[in-house]
């Protein structure tokens, strides 16, 4: 499994890092959100998160019908046929997936094309949950959102063993 990479623009807007997951602030707006990447290679997956949306954002896929297909860990396997794909490179994971996410070590994906192979991707999970905390907290948390992910300092249920509650980069 390839380490996680960023950009510079990524890491020079960076608010903490949380393992595999990178807290991202967008310049002049009090919102984040987290991103695992692999910077420089168009081959790899990314999967980012804002609070409220959980989206794959996949390599150029040939023009025409795919189907997505993910699981955490070996769990049961989900399939997003191509009507349920909302842009050409990339998908929603459902709402649902979030405490999937939160609670396993590994997101599987892989995309199957009408004609051609298919792509497969292990992703890590180690850190999303410190780093969806990381969204709650004053430098990322929108005014009176009422879809903010939990209170700042709430626990969460699932966190992964490991997962750096104060974030920071290295």
């Amino acid at each position: 499994m390839a380490a996680p990479s960023w950009s510079p623009w990524e890491l020079d807007n960076a608010v903490g890092q949380f393992r595999a997951f990178l807290v991202v602030r967008q310049p002049g707006e009090n919102r984040c959100y987290i991103k695992q990447s692999f910077h420089g290679d168009d081959d790899k997956m990314e999967l980012i998160f804002d609070g409220n949306t959980l989206s794959v954002v996949t390599p150029h896929m040939p023009s025409g019908r795919w189907d997505a297909t993910w699981w955490v860990d070996s769990g049961a396997r989900q399939t997003l046929a191509h009507a349920d794909i909302m842009a050409p490179n990339s998908f929603r994971l459902p709402a649902e997936s979030l405490d999937l996410l939160r609670a396993g070590s590994y997101l599987n994906v892989r995309l199957t094309p009408a004609a051609g192979e298919p792509l497969s991707q292990t992703l890590s999970l180690l850190g999303f949950t410190a780093a969806s905390r990381k969204l709650t907290e004053p430098e990322c948390a929108v005014a009176d959102s009422q879809d903010a992910v939990a209170p700042s300092g709430e626990a969460r249920p699932g966190a992964i063993d490991g997962d750096d509650p104060q974030g920071g980069l290295p």
